[in-house]
């Protein structure tokens, strides 16, 4: 199969990933205003994260805007009580509620496998915390 070359100026690509407890929609509504000054030079593309969080209460505002749950993340915070050290052992969380982040490397493979079934590639990443 052949691909039509493109000749002439071509918009960057920009893959968007909305920070936790969001999703795509979100974050182009967060940045509506900076795709709108850059939409000329730019075509952002916005990726849901694979997790949905746990014990998260819906974003009013959003809500109250029509997007509605579930939200998604990067990956799954889950809190311990005792912390692990890097040789082994471990230590009790001084709060007894230190977060600890699951399912990263699920997200990076998430971001990657959808990278690769496009047909082309992204130039950068705008991305959430």
């Amino acid at each position: 199969m052949q691909t039509k070359k493109q000749y002439g100026p071509q918009k960057l690509r920009i893959l968007c990933l909305h920070g936790w407890n969001n999703t795509g929609t979100i974050m182009m509504y967060q940045m509506q205003n900076f795709v709108n000054t850059f939409g000329d030079l730019c075509e952002f593309q916005f990726l849901d994260g694979p997790h949905v969080p746990t014990n998260t209460e819906p974003i009013k505002f959003f809500v109250d805007k029509g997007i509605v749950p579930p939200y998604k993340s990067w990956m799954r915070q889950k809190y311990l009580a005792f912390v692990p050290k890097p040789d082994g052992m471990r230590q009790a969380a001084i709060t007894k509620t230190i977060p600890n982040y699951e399912g990263s490397m699920e997200a990076v493979y998430y971001i990657v496998e959808y990278m690769n079934r496009q047909d082309q590639p992204f130039d950068g990443f705008a991305c959430f915390s």
